[in-house]
């Protein structure tokens, strides 16, 4: 029996354009707002609140620390 994926199982298009910010950041430390920030000055249509679920979840798997 093959698991059924949950909601939490797939990553969207504003998880990866987080993790490129974050990594573009070189080791700084950047607040949630300021990701926010960037992206908006990309021209990305990013909400604050989808910034901080992704570095919840980006968290949540180690590659970001609070």
């Amino acid at each position: 029996m093959t698991k059924k994926k949950g909601r939490g199982d797939y990553k969207t298009r504003a998880y990866f354009l987080i993790k490129d910010v974050l990594l573009s950041a070189e080791g700084r430390h950047l607040r949630a707002d300021e990701i926010y920030d960037i992206l908006r000055e990309r021209g990305e249509r990013v909400g604050l609140t989808t910034v901080y679920r992704q570095l919840f979840r980006l968290t949540e798997e180690g590659f970001a620390r609070k």
